[in-house]
């Protein structure tokens, strides 16, 4: 195990086409494989519990010149995502507290972009704790940003809200970038680049029976197939490399 690459992965639905095939043993490949919240990996780089990380990509902007990212492949969306969303009680423009989401940072850097440049609103920002109100849970004119699976499933249900990633393709026109393979520049190799490029191939291909294996999917298989291949984008285009850019550029203000 020592001489195992120490990898770690979201633990929600969307990273499952990405890691599927390795985490059940279908390709060969070096990795001692963990998942966990985006926080929890960004911070599992810098304390070196991880090589490498399926890391949100705001995290660029903490971690440091030594450290760098697999190209080509990530979590996208070119337009509605689904699973980043600023739920809300109230007219947006009447908010003026949001809770920010413990387990994200790129979520939360996106969602002050958007207040701000697309609605003009600045609202006390309260977070991220350990305990945010749910959606279900909001008072008049409050908020709250929501990740990953439990986004997904309470933007299925009746709650007003802002999808992220179809509001900053509004605003620039680009796709965005959540979460990229980031480590340390030493990992930046073929030896973990195509090991992960492989499963991402193998794990597109795979979707229908990745969705019909997961125990507690936090929406209907039908919804979680469609978000999978309609939401969800794996590969980092150009365009994309545009729009992470440019959120790299307006997020130092909230890093």
């Amino acid at each position: 195990m020592s001489d195992e690459i120490k990898l770690g992965c979201v633990d929600f639905l969307n990273g499952l086409p990405l890691i599927y095939p390795l985490d059940k043993g279908l390709l060969p490949h070096p990795f001692d494989i963990e998942k966990d919240v985006p926080s929890a990996l960004n911070e599992g780089l810098r304390s070196g519990k991880y090589d490498i990380a399926l890391a949100s990509s705001a995290s660029l902007l903490t971690l440091g010149d030594g450290y760098s990212y697999i190209p080509g492949i990530g979590i996208c969306s070119d337009g509605p995502v689904a699973s980043v969303c600023i739920f809300h009680e109230g007219p947006i423009e009447s908010v003026g507290a949001v809770y920010l989401d413990p387990a994200s940072r790129t979520g939360n850097a996106l969602a002050k972009i958007i207040l701000k440049h697309q609605y003009s609103v600045n609202p006390e920002f309260i977070g991220p704790g350990d305990n945010p109100p749910s959606p279900g849970g909001l008072a008049e004119g409050e908020g709250c940003v929501l990740i990953g699976d439990r986004a997904l499933k309470a933007s299925t249900e009746f709650y007003d809200r802002i999808d992220l990633g179809e509001a900053w393709y509004g605003m620039t026109g680009l796709p965005f970038v959540y979460a990229l393979w980031i480590g340390r520049k030493e990992f930046i190799t073929d030896e973990v680049g195509i090991p992960l490029r492989n499963s991402l191939l193998m794990g597109k291909s795979m979707i229908g029976e990745i969705v019909a294996s997961c125990p507690d999917l936090p929406v209907t298989k039908e919804i979680a197939e469609t978000y999978l291949r309609k939401h969800i984008l794996y590969d980092v285009t150009n365009d994309a490399e545009a729009g992470l850019g440019r959120f790299l550029h307006l997020a130092e203000e909230y890093i």
